[in-house]
């Protein structure tokens, strides 16, 4: 049986979420896709047609823009902070809570309720440098965090890292930080490598309709 117990701060909730969304790597492969496609939609029609229309001049990569910029600002600031903010209105999220943890089961419990799971109620475990998520097998948006500060030894964490393995064997290790530069100086590069050829569709398109208008 393996014991510790921690109180939930608002640091830990909005790591917690940040940490979980740099790991859906589905999402970002979607996002990926979406801009690849329209690239190579725009550079077909600018070589089948000479010039990239309104469509994917301005509409496309816009709508495009404006979707990745939403996404990013959504899962790593707005979502997070509204967490956040709940925990100093809402005791139950930052009340003191004890993990007994065994091979059979996990059970945590704090002054509002008591909760014990087997091992197959999670289908993954997220690991970062500060803290483990476990992510619910039935709803796999939802998880629960355990920061590393909680182990009172690094012996102790080490005996719940094996016992995850063991349990959980589908284990992702997650280094990212939102704050570390980087991972943010990445995710600024993207969206602005995505502004960037949003502006070149959008001058190219202009371009081409005053060549048009006042061309030789």
């Amino acid at each position: 049986m393996l014991s510790f117990r921690f109180v939930p701060t608002k640091d830990d909730y909005i790591k917690s979420f940040r940490i979980f969304y740099l790991s859906n790597w589905r999402i970002w492969a979607v996002l990926v896709f979406f801009v690849l496609a329209t690239i190579i939609c725009a550079g077909s029609a600018f070589i089948l047609r000479g010039d990239l229309g309104f469509e994917y001049g301005i509409i496309f990569p816009l709508i495009l823009f404006i979707f990745i910029v939403f996404y990013v600002v959504f899962a790593f600031f707005i979502n997070p902070l509204t967490i956040a903010n709940k925990v100093g209105k809402d005791e139950r999220l930052s009340s003191p809570i004890q993990y007994e943890v065994s091979d059979e089961q996990i059970m945590f419990r704090n002054q509002f309720a008591e909760t014990k799971l087997d091992w197959g109620s999670f289908q993954k475990v997220i690991e970062s440098e500060e803290m483990f998520l476990l992510v619910y097998t039935l709803n796999k948006n939802m998880f629960q965090i355990i920061p590393k500060r909680a182990f009172s030894a690094t012996v102790d964490e080490q005996v719940f890292r094996d016992l995850l393995k063991t349990k959980i064997p589908k284990t992702h290790k997650n280094k990212f930080d939102i704050k570390n530069p980087a991972i943010l100086v990445p995710i600024l590069l993207a969206v602005g490598f995505c502004l960037f050829l949003c502006a070149i569709s959008v001058f190219s398109f202009f371009y081409a309709a005053y060549l048009d208008n006042y061309g030789a």
